[in-house]
Order: structure tokens, then sequence, then C-alpha cells
């Protein structure tokens, strides 16, 4: 008698990017702990090698080692990914995993990511769509840094304000006249496009779409402020929604940092508490 085969009913989302770069560079922006941190996470630590480690962590509590299953310089990494918040109904859970593909062409690098392993019940749609805006940002984020930044130390600017408000809400209030005042409303923010924001204590966004997905996600290229990305985001991380400002800085001065960060907090504070 033939075993019966088992189906495969888990779901992979798939993102392919060429960049500006060799297969060498990207390798290394992808496993080398201090490259990490100037495109990725805020903290990162590499304990190179199958059966090792990467750890991606934003904050105490938002940590992720990774198990590293295959580590091929150059050619492939996979690893696994966070436990997710979902399970199947049989209260089973799918081993999810992140494969990096990387190949050479002409100069450039074809890199493509495929994160696989989400179960096909509606539990995991959360994490399915999460990750997959995730990453849809974080590789081009990845891109902006080796065509603009390659070898400059990022400095991040991360505020996260936990809110009750729908997406939609959230989006109405960050970009009306009390927020960051979209100059000319959300027809603007198409990927590609030009845009402005100002925020009524006078700060200035300007430059070009990278991500623009209302009401749940949006990032810009800020010319003025030395080629910087800054990234709108509203998302469930472990059960919590939350309305996050991420700002990625190269080469600007920290006290002007510094004090960016304290006013968009009170403006996040203002809007959503």
């Amino acid at each position: 008698m033939t075993a019966e085969t088992k189906k495969d009913t888990t779901r992979a989302h798939e993102h392919e990017f060429t960049l500006d770069a060799s297969p060498a560079t990207v390798w290394k922006a992808i496993t080398d702990a201090e490259e990490l941190v100037n495109w990725f996470p805020m903290e990162a630590q590499v304990e190179a090698g199958v059966g090792g480690r990467i750890n991606y962590g934003w904050a105490p509590d938002m940590q992720n080692p990774c198990q590293i299953e295959i580590w091929a310089p150059q050619s492939h990494l996979r690893t696994s990914w966070m436990e997710p918040v979902a399970g199947n109904a049989d209260g089973t859970r799918n081993a999810s995993v992140v494969d990096w593909f990387i190949k050479g062409d002409g100069g450039k690098t074809i890199l493509r990511l495929v994160h696989s392993g989400f179960g096909s019940g509606s539990e995991w749609d959360n994490d399915y769509d999460g990750t997959n805006r995730g990453w849809n940002y974080e590789l081009r984020s990845l891109r902006h840094y080796l065509r603009y930044h390659q070898g400059t130390q990022r400095k991040m600017i991360a505020i996260r304000q936990a809110t009750s408000l729908s997406p939609a809400e959230v989006w109405k209030r960050l970009m009306g006249p009390h927020g960051l005042a979209a100059a000319d409303g959300d027809a603007a923010l198409t990927e590609g496009s030009a845009y402005a924001l100002k925020t009524t204590a006078g700060d200035t966004f300007m430059g070009e779409v990278i991500l623009a997905d209302p009401p749940l996600s949006f990032a810009g290229n800020v010319t003025n402020m030395n080629n910087a990305i800054f990234r709108f985001a509203h998302e469930t991380c472990f059960g919590k929604p939350e309305a996050f400002v991420f700002i990625s800085t190269w080469g600007v001065d920290e006290q002007e940092n510094t004090q960016l960060e304290g006013r968009l907090k009170q403006m996040l504070q203002r809007l959503f508490a």
C-alpha cells in the first residue's frame, strides 16, 4: 500500500529586487551584524554558519532570533523566523522560514527573498500580511542603503504609540492638519512620486515616495535630511495595535536626530494617546 502524501497547505510570499552592488556586498549586508543595523534592525547579533543564529532586534520586547539552516556565501541563506502569534486550528504550528537567493547580473545583484511556511487558515492572515508588508519596505531600505549610503553608520529614530483606533482613522489623523499635513493629500502618495509633509512643529519631510500602502504604511526618502528614509506603519505586533514612525538617517547630526525624535513623539502622543 502506498502511503498517502500529505498535501502542502502552507503559503509563501516572494520579493525580488535588483541591487546596485556585487553579490559579495549583498551577502555581507544580510549576514554581517554591523551591516545589518545600517538598513534593517536596530541591533543585531550573528553566529555565522549552519546551526548558528542571526538575531534581529528593534526593542527589548521585539527580538527575533533566527536559526541558520543554509549558509552558502554569496548564493543562498535560509533561516527560521520568529514564532508566529497564530497557530493552526488543530493546535500545531508551521515552521516559518526565510530564504535569501543571491545572483550576480552584469555588475548588479538580483536578490530574491521567499518567506514561507504560513498556514492556510484565516488565523494566519495577520502574520502573512504583516511580514509581506515588512519585507516590501525592508528590502527597499536595503536597496536605498546600498545605492546611497553603503558603509555609513545609520542612526534610527523609532517611535511606537499604542492605539485602539482603526488603521483608517490613524492614517487620517497622521496625514491631517495636526499631523504631517500631506501637502497634496493621499493622491500624491504613490510610489515614485514627489511628496512633501510638514508638521505643526515646523519639521519638513520631502523627497520621493518609496512605498505607499494606505492606510497601513508609507515610506519616502528625505532629500532635505541627507537622503534619509521616513516611514510610517500601523501594525499589530504581539497582539498590540501600534502606530510606528521610523526615520533612518546617515550622516545627520545626532543632536538634530534627538530633537526631532522628541517633537515627533509629542505629535504621536497628541494624535493617538
